[in-house]
């Protein structure tokens, strides 16, 4: 799959000791003490250009990421290689110490207003809009949902206010490092600009969503406790959203979910990960909770 690689430093990945595995990649730190993304080869070359460089504008920007050092290539495989920040991954901390909740919460919600207010270039980070977008539009006639569902779809998505902000993308414990106190963000594969309602959905799912339809499922990727996980999301929505009245939160809440839904009714777009049976389920729930009240949601996200 990987082209024009020719031209990248070769690394020997030796008696490199894995220290991460998921489905888009496998992390080596290396005997000279840097770290080494080694992506998968159903990625192309593209994907993983893009990713480095916005490892390359988020650390150009001051945000708590580790210091990138380029592309590289191993056993075949395209990679980047990056600064080895030694500490602790949030999730780790969180099931350990949970005593600890309450006080990382301040820094959890810090880092990501940090993220929402910090505006970037769009040539190095993609639109969460243009994203949502791409994916209904490739399921078009692809039989999961009907050419009118998708053009309420389209226009919830076209309703939300541009932002030239960042989004995290995929903001949850494993994956933010602790080191000294401070969280690092560790995968940025998922940066785009955009609301930040994007990430909030991604974050409802994760945080929420996820962990109470399937509590094993939930345990095993995120390593976290799933009622953890559930208390987690309660805290960083009234946390972020303190300065707005019980009836406001409401209102954004309804909206978030909303959101939370249409990311998970688009995943057969997605195509990578999902089995048959969870993307059937995915746009059952959509046809479900979603559809029906499509048009109350649509030009709702004002905050």
């Amino acid at each position: 799959m990987y082209k024009e690689n020719d031209s990248l430093p070769e690394i020997d990945l030796g008696s490199g000791k894995i220290i991460g595995c998921g489905a888009t990649s496998t992390v080596y730190l290396l005997p000279d003490g840097t770290v080494c993304k080694l992506f998968n080869p159903e990625f192309s070359t593209e994907e993983i250009r893009r990713e480095s460089r916005m490892a390359e504008s988020a650390y150009a920007l001051g945000l708590r990421v580790p210091k990138p050092y380029g592309l590289v290539k191993a056993a075949g495989r395209m990679g980047i290689r990056s600064e080895f920040l030694e500490g602790q991954m949030l999730a780790d901390v969180l099931t350990n110490t949970p005593e600890e909740r309450k006080r990382i919460l301040s820094v959890y919600i810090r880092e990501l207003k940090h993220f929402h207010e910090t505006k970037a270039d769009a040539g190095s980070f993609v639109c969460a809009k243009e994203l949502y977008l791409e994916k209904i539009d490739k399921l078009r006639g692809a039989g999961w949902y009907s050419a009118e569902e998708l053009e309420k779809m389209k226009q919830l998505v076209i309703s939300v206010p541009d932002c030239s902000t960042l989004v995290y993308g995929d903001y949850h414990p494993q994956n933010i490092l602790v080191k000294d106190g401070e969280p690092f963000f560790v995968d940025l594969g998922d940066m785009c600009l955009g609301h930040p309602v994007f990430d909030f959905a991604m974050i409802a799912n994760t945080h929420y969503i996820i962990p109470k339809m399937n509590p094993s499922y939930a345990e095993k990727y995120f390593v976290v406790p799933a009622q953890l996980m559930q208390m987690l999301w309660d805290d960083v929505f009234t946390c972020y959203f303190s300065e707005y009245t019980a009836e406001r939160q409401a209102e954004i809440k309804e909206g978030i979910m909303a959101f939370a839904v249409l990311r998970q009714g688009l995943s057969p777009a997605d195509g990578r990960v999902f089995s048959k049976q969870v993307l059937e389920g995915n746009v059952a729930v959509t046809r479900m909770r979603l559809l029906p009240n499509i048009e109350k949601i649509t030009g709702s996200i004002d905050w």
